[in-house]
């Protein structure tokens, strides 16, 4: 299980609370303040959300209820000066404000099961509230909202796909949402954000305005929590996958043979199988506004290699009597999501701090996601399939001379409580050098470059 406290919902106490603003209540037409407790006055919900535009101190509370009011799970998001952290368990997240930059916080998952929350490399975004990492009560537009108004549902579009991503929810789900409304009372803290599906309500409140502090967050900074370093081979790792010019050994995942090579470019990709069991040997080029044989060739065009010659799959003949071509797909970009299993595409590459060095060049991943993306990106279904894979790793030998780097991914996997049985290896080489010279040629000759 994870290191994680999961914390009570606090009961605020009056007497601890700072009355400062009670007197002077915050009006719409008022300028708002960023000296706010819970029991600062307001009027109505345009002068809660204007009180909280510079406000970046106070705890969000997002409690899950069914349509009669019974309590189901609930969370939290801390928010101040210089982070932001969600304690959603399984799907916690953050940011840091440091002296360098802004950087993401998340739960790593460690081989003996616990998580440990590490540091993410440093973002292109300097500042923490610039409304392009996440959503708070004071990036809502408050002009949306009726002057005097203390209770609205949302019947436009604009403003309920802001308050479903302000409660951490995808666009999609306008189509299912059934209400989404903003109500407040007399007091800043009694503000209040809901939004009602077929069986479920998620309601969002804020406390602790001026006073919040996540235990999680603090004990992270306070012993030496920092940005992501990426040691130099990962670093390495990530660069020459993105090149898109590589080779890969195919492993039988039954028998651990190599039943041929793959051949990764950044304009065509060549399967060159030597097993009856795959599929015959093919490929897919990609060409951008060529002409050969009369066609305007664009997009992506399966061919094969026969007697050492290239042959494009041809559609049918024209009344020319020249061959049509049809392009596979119509993206001329050939290592794109979705054309082939190029590697470029994983998504553990945007989470390095992911990584647990277990030996020298040799790293464990044990995010479950990325790891099912990994075998999704290579035409494994493991929920499909009923499998469970709880480890990756990446061996990374020879980094110091690229002409003789080899990357070797191993996905173990098998069934629930022995995820560890059976293993699928995918060894990468020739970074950099991979090419097919038939491929090449064919190019050459017809000027397709």
């Amino acid at each position: 299980m994870k290191k994680i406290s999961k914390y009570p919902l606090m009961l605020l106490s009056a007497a601890s609370l700072l009355l400062a603003g009670c007197d002077n209540p915050i009006t719409s037409e008022s300028k708002p303040s960023i000296n706010v407790n819970d029991e600062t006055i307001v009027t109505d919900i345009r002068s809660a959300i204007d009180s909280l535009k510079d406000v970046h101190n106070y705890t969000a509370l997002y409690q899950l209820s069914d349509r009669n009011g019974g309590l189901g799970t609930f969370y939290h998001n801390y928010y101040k000066d210089n982070y932001v952290y969600s304690d959603r368990i399984d799907q916690e997240w953050g940011y840091v404000q440091s002296e360098e930059g802004v950087y993401p916080v998340t739960m790593r998952q460690e081989g003996d099961g616990e998580a440990t929350l590490v540091g993410g490399e440093l973002l292109p975004s300097t500042e923490l509230y610039t409304g392009d990492l996440f959503t708070t009560i004071g990036d809502l537009d408050s002009s949306w909202f009726e002057e005097g108004k203390k209770e609205v549902v949302i019947d436009k579009k604009v403003p309920s796909l802001a308050i479903l991503d302000l409660m951490g929810m995808s666009a999609t789900q306008i189509l299912s949402l059934e209400e989404a409304k903003v109500s407040v009372d007399d007091t800043l803290s009694s503000l209040e954000v809901s939004v009602t599906f077929a069986y479920q309500v998620w309601t969002m409140t804020i406390y602790d305005i001026g006073n919040t502090t996540s235990a999680t967050m603090d004990s992270f900074l306070e012993n030496g929590g920092t940005a992501f370093q990426i040691p130099s081979d990962l670093d390495l790792a990530r660069l020459v996958f993105k090149e898109n010019n590589y080779s890969r050994d195919v492993i039988n995942y039954s028998t651990g043979v190599s039943d041929g090579i793959e051949y990764f470019l950044p304009t065509y990709f060549y399967g060159d199988y030597t097993s009856t069991s795959l599929a015959f040997s093919q490929g897919l080029l990609a060409l951008n506004h060529k002409q050969y044989k009369g066609n305007d060739m664009y997009g992506s065009y399966l061919f094969y290699i026969q007697n050492n010659s290239l042959v494009l799959v041809a559609a049918g003949t024209g009344a020319d009597g020249n061959p049509i071509y049809k392009p596979y797909n119509s993206n001329a970009e050939i290592h794109v999501k979705g054309n082939y299993n190029y590697p470029c595409n994983l998504e553990l590459w945007n989470h390095m701090e992911e990584f647990v060095e277990s030996s020298s060049g040799v790293y464990d991943l044990y995010n479950v996601d990325l790891i099912k993306d990994f075998a999704s990106n290579n035409q494994v279904d493991l929920d499909a399939s009923s499998l469970v894979s709880e480890r990756l790793t990446m061996k990374i030998e020879n980094a110091e001379n690229q002409n003789n780097l080899k990357i070797t991914f191993t996905m173990y996997y098998g069934s629930e409580g022995n995820s560890e049985a059976n293993q699928a290896v995918y060894p990468f080489f020739d970074f950099g050098t991979s090419e097919l010279r038939v491929v090449e040629e064919f190019l050459d000759s017809n000027n397709l470059r």
